[in-house]
Formats: structure tokens, C-alpha cells, sequence
């Protein structure tokens, strides 16, 4: 896409986001987060379809709130409190031919009320340690994965993890996404709809391979492992305005983790999850779509 049509695309997801949590009865960041991967998910497919030529998305969601911890197992690091793994994980799966690729973006969500000032992290903080010094772990409150060590290499911030930054003026009419770089000061990059955007072309995130390929990197292995562990039941958040709503969006995501999930899991860890794919469409299919 040329820039032009990367701002229209970013426009339209930003305004879908809007519509998304413009009926939120709360305003936490669990709250944005169910509202993203189960309202705004429905109407991404649409607008990616609609903007990016020549290909076929899917998209699914799910939100759980109970999120995996990474317990640090060596010195320094062993003395911090264990931090969230994320709160939101963004997954792309690319087919075009026989060429799969797949693309990760791990974010943990921060209300940010001056997202262009430069807000201080101390150097210490469990979360900012994981993002950009990564040191081996172990899973706590990850159902029958606890005790399993990872490794994710290389040991320093990557486009792979990131801040997600909430802004929040004059609630409901006016709330804005950004995401920011992992880093003891923390300032806005661009807007969350930007960065989706250049998640689909590989331009941020980082990606991941698939696990058939036998032994992989504890990258993959991670993100693997949190979709292996999101769970298919329903959620409760009254004050949200959700009420045993579906836990899921939409069978994409829970026909992928059917078919990739080698751990016998059933539970309430996991994390909240916005799964998109992306397929190539043949000569036929963009000649008709062109028509129409």
C-alpha cells in the first residue's frame, strides 16, 4: 500500500476501535481490551478487505482476563514480582502460495493521559524487565504449563513487545490508542491503528515460526504457548456492559487453536488474543472483487 492508502486504512480501523468501546459502561484497561478483541473484531475483517487488494482476511478474538505470569528464576532478577506476560496478544498468519509466515505483537496496556510526554518507568519494574531484558522465566497461573522454562532471546526491548497507551479526554466521546516502544521512558509512537498496519505488512512486530518444524525458539515457543492456553469459555464483567458473553468472536480463532493445540487445557488462563489471516486470493478472485 502506498501512504495514502495505509492513512485511509488506519483511519477506518480507528473509528471502528471508536465504535467498539463507545458503549462501555467502565473504563479499564481489561474493559478496552474485551472491547477490542470482541467488538472491534468484528468489523476488522470488512475493512481490511475493503483496503488491502488482493487479499482474503479472517479475523477472531478472544478476552481473557486471568493473564500467565513469568516468574523470574535467576539472579538479579529472581528477587522482582512476576510480571504479566501482556494483556493483549496480536497474532498474523500470512499465506501466499505455499509461503506461510507469522507475525507477533505482545502489548500491555497502560491508561496514558499525556501519551507524546515522556513518562519515567523505574529501571526496576517487573513488567519494563521482561519487555527489554527478558531473563529466563518460568509460567505461573498458566494451568499446565506452570513450572515450564523459556529463554526469548535476544535479551533487549524488540518490536515484538510493546506499550499500549490509553488516552482518556472527556469520557466517552473522545478515548485514543497509541502504542509505544519498550523503554524506561515511555512516549507515544504512533496511533494504535498505524501500528496494525504495519503489523499486517511485517513492519512491526516480530515474528514467530510454526511449530511442525520441530525443536524452535523460545520466541515461538512462547507465543505457541499462549495461544495454546486461551480458553473457550464465557466471561463475566458486569460493569463492562458484558453479561456471559461468548468468550470467543468468531470461529477463526477457535478453529486455529483446535487444530495447533498439542496441550490438553481447559481452564481460565490464557491471554485476550486478536488472531488475523491473510491469504493471498487467486487471479479469479481479485478480478471479481475489482468488479465489485
Amino acid at each position: 500500500m502506498d501512504i495514502r492508502e495505509k492513512h485511509i486504512l488506519a483511519h477506518e480501523i480507528e473509528n471502528s476501535i471508536l465504535d467498539a468501546i463507545k458503549n462501555l459502561t467502565q473504563h479499564q484497561e481489561p474493559d478496552y481490551i474485551a472491547a477490542l478483541t470482541t467488538g472491534f473484531v468484528k468489523s476488522l475483517p470488512g475493512i481490511l478487505n475493503k483496503r488491502i487488494k488482493g487479499m482474503n482476511f479472517q479475523v477472531g478474538g478472544c478476552f481473557i482476563h486471568q493473564k500467565p505470569l513469568a516468574k523470574f528464576i535467576k539472579a538479579p532478577y529472581n528477587k522482582l514480582k512476576s510480571p504479566e506476560i501482556g494483556d493483549l496478544l496480536i497474532v498474523y498468519k500470512q499465506i501466499k502460495n505455499n509461503e506461510v509466515m507469522f507475525n507477533a505483537l505482545l502489548m500491555q496496556a497502560k491508561k496514558n493521559n499525556d501519551p507524546w510526554g515522556m513518562t519515567s518507568i523505574p529501571a526496576n519494574d517487573h513488567q519494563l524487565t521482561l519487555y527489554t531484558k527478558w531473563p529466563m522465566f518460568k509460567y505461573q497461573r498458566a494451568g499446565m504449563l506452570n513450572g515450564q522454562q523459556r529463554s526469548v532471546n535476544p535479551k533487549t526491548c524488540t518490536p515484538g513487545a510493546q506499550y499500549l497507551l490509553i488516552e482518556e479526554n472527556n469520557l466517552p466521546n473522545y478515548v485514543k490508542f497509541y502504542t509505544a516502544p519498550s523503554s524506561q521512558i515511555i512516549q507515544a509512537s504512533r496511533c494504535f491503528a498505524c501500528c496494525l498496519v504495519d503489523f499486517v505488512e511485517f513492519h512491526t512486530g516480530k515474528p514467530f515460526v510454526e511449530k511442525k518444524r520441530g525443536r524452535i525458539d523460545d520466541w515461538s515457543q512462547m507465543i505457541w504457548d499462549l495461544i495454546s492456553i486461551s480458553a473457550n469459555s464465557v466471561f463475566k464483567r458486569r460493569k463492562a456492559g458484558y453479561d456471559n458473553v461468548n468468550r470467543y468472536q468468531g470461529d477463526l480463532l477457535k478453529c486455529f487453536i483446535q487444530n495447533n493445540n498439542d496441550i490438553p487445557f481447559d481452564g481460565e488462563e490464557g491471554l485476550s488474543i486478536i488472531y488475523i489471516e491473510g491469504q493471498l486470493n487467486d487471479d479469479n478472485d481479485i478480478v471479481r472483487r475489482e468488479r465489485e
